[in-house]
């Protein structure tokens, strides 16, 4: 357990290795349901889970279990 961050903007980074010490692929990636589809300095920009994402990160789109 580490201490909580004082606010701002960070950077999340991730590297994996295999068992003989080689890279292999990895992601980040999130999962929410869009609320807003915005144009922020002429840009797309997708509002989920309380956090902007430009459109060019979406990599998939889909409805929920629930048809909606």
């Amino acid at each position: 357990r580490g201490e909580r961050a004082a606010p701002g903007t960070y950077t999340l980074s991730l590297s994996a290795l295999d068992a003989s010490g080689s890279s292999v692929p990895a992601a980040i990636a999130a999962q929410g349901v869009v609320a807003e589809v915005l144009v922020d300095r002429g840009q797309l920009t997708l509002l989920a889970n309380g956090q902007k994402y430009g459109a060019a990160s979406l990599v998939q789109l889909g409805s929920d279990t629930n048809g909606r």
